[in-house]
Order: structure tokens, then sequence, then C-alpha cells
């Protein structure tokens, strides 16, 4: 009788682990609002997220965030005034509007490419489009790769207490600027990533606190 207990609660044992290690491999899954592949994108996240294209029938429970990796002017006008005159900016909006995390790539955010040649005020203008976005809970970041950046708070934290996991190998200066606007003094890293000399001046003038993963 006790044999039988014992492979009973051996069988249970096994079956609780198995189903463990399945909810661990669960990728979440990230919407990208795009009418091409993103070859690159897809290269990049593949590890980490399952990634679904836009689709005019999608529901909001297909996904968990979402990814603009284009941002043409039109839309950034429209989005900043939280107006929309496409199906895809509707559903950015609508998203947002539900708590979705949504994340723009900033090498496709098309006003950038006229700095030299634009009026300055017409330039501050779109700046300023893109500050109302950050406000509305966009995250504008600088590859790929960095949208597998995640925020985590303690509990009874406050809100300014926030710990980034800045999964990039490469730490720079630009990348520790836009985390420093967002009120972050903790930025933890890989233990094999890469931090370039201006990035380390930044560290120390501005007094942020580096965590290698692991210690």
């Amino acid at each position: 009788m006790m044999m039988e207990m014992n492979d009973l609660v051996d069988r249970l044992y096994e079956e609780i682990v198995k189903k463990l290690k399945n909810k661990e491999e669960i990728k979440t899954t990230v919407c990208v609002v795009s009418s091409t592949e993103e070859l690159e994108l897809e290269e990049a996240l593949k590890e980490q997220y399952n990634l679904v294209y836009f689709a005019e029938d999608m529901e909001d429970s297909e996904f968990e965030r979402i990814i603009i990796p284009r941002l043409s002017i039109k839309m950034l006008a429209n989005l900043a005034n939280g107006v929309s005159s496409t199906r895809e900016e509707e559903f950015i909006l609508t998203s947002l509007l539900k708590g979705k995390k949504v994340a723009v790539l900033r090498k496709g955010v098309e006003y950038y490419a006229y700095k030299q040649s634009s009026p300055a005020p017409l330039y501050k203008m779109y700046n300023e489009y893109e500050e109302k976005l950050e406000k509305f809970g966009i995250s504008f970041e600088e590859e790929g790769l960095n949208v597998q950046m995640e925020i985590e708070r303690d509990e009874g934290q406050s809100s300014a207490k926030e710990i980034y996991f800045f999964k990039k190998r490469l730490v720079t200066e630009a990348a520790l600027q836009k985390l420093y606007l967002q009120s972050t003094t903790e930025i933890m890293i890989d233990k094999n990533s890469i931090i370039t000399p201006l990035a380390k001046d930044f560290i120390r003038t501005h007094h942020l606190k580096i965590i290698e993963s692991g210690k």
C-alpha cells in the first residue's frame, strides 16, 4: 500500500513539473501594426515573443502589447490629437484606452528625416506630438531589441522607484538619457553587457544605479 502511495506521489510530482515547464515556455504575444512583413523585427524578438500582424477582425485578447515599426507624419499627428483616419489608428487608440503597452521604433519615425531641412517651429510641433504620445503611454525605442525592456515595480513602492530590465547588449548614453527622463534611477543589465564611455559618464554624473543580473 505504501509503495502504491509513493508511486502516486511521484507521478503527481512529475505531472506538476511538466505543467510548470509548459507554462514557462508560453511567450508573450506582440501585435505588429504594419502592412508588410518585418523580418528584422521578427528575428530580433523571436526568442521571447510571438509576433502577429494587425488584422481588422483582431480581438485584443490575442495580444498583450503593440509595436509600430513605422510612424508616418499623419499617424503621429492623428494619434497625438486622439483622432483616427484609418483602422490602424483606431486600433492603436482603442488599445491604449484598454491599457495595452505600445512601442514605436525610432528608426521608423518619419519626421526625424527632415530635421535638417524643416523650419524649426514645424519640427518642434512634431516633437511636441511625440512628447504627447509618450504621456499617453507610448514608448519610443531606439531599436527593435529595446522592445524587450520590461518595467517592474515593487509592491508598496511609489512609481518613481522603477527598475528597468535592460535587455540590449550595448548600453548607450542615448538609451540612458531616455530612461533618466522617465525618472528611472535603477537599471538592471546583463553581466555581459557593454557600457559605452559616454554612457559611463552619464551614469556617474546623474547618479544612476546599475545592477548586473545575477548579483
